[in-house]
């Protein structure tokens, strides 16, 4: 399950959907990518994270995207964007009270983030028509001033528990 080479201007995945293991993405993310500093926190937040939702669920997977998943050299990362795959039978499970703290909330008023802002966590149902819309968004790429890029995708990582 190796982690295919970032590459092209934005530096990044080839298309697509790609497995890995944590240690995997230490290595490709962390280890060998630029602002290392930066993401050894995010990646320690992740795993964190993951330790986090995992018991909540019977299985899950974690989409993990955005800069973190990148070797763009002009900006470090400000985050790992995370979509967390669960069993369609256990999707309530996110609105108890206990969970939100480990999710992205969104008002008018501004965004807050678990993980004191170094993860952006998201939930999707494990669900073909649910998943389609993160897949998307995930494929997407951002240029040096955070504007979708038109025409160009990318790929992101799996991990699953």
């Amino acid at each position: 399950m190796a982690i295919p080479p970032t590459s092209g201007p934005y530096a990044t995945l080839p298309i697509g959907r790609h497995q890995a293991t944590l240690d995997e993405v230490y290595k490709t993310f962390v280890v060998n990518a630029p602002f290392r500093p930066r993401r050894e926190l995010i990646f320690r937040a992740l795993t964190l994270y993951i330790d986090l939702v995992s018991p909540q669920f019977t299985t899950c997977r974690y989409w993990i995207n955005g800069g973190f998943v990148t070797h763009k050299p002009w900006a470090e990362p400000e985050d790992a964007d995370v979509v967390v795959v669960v069993p369609p039978e256990e999707h309530a499970k996110v609105t108890h009270p206990d969970f939100m703290p480990l999710l992205t909330l969104e008002s008018n008023a501004g965004k807050v983030h678990p993980m004191g802002g170094l993860i952006d966590g998201f939930v999707a149902m494990d669900h073909p028509v649910a998943l389609s819309t993160w897949e998307l968004t995930w494929s997407s790429v951002r240029d040096e001033q955070h504007n979708v890029v038109p025409g160009v995708n990318k790929g992101f990582v799996e991990v699953s528990t």
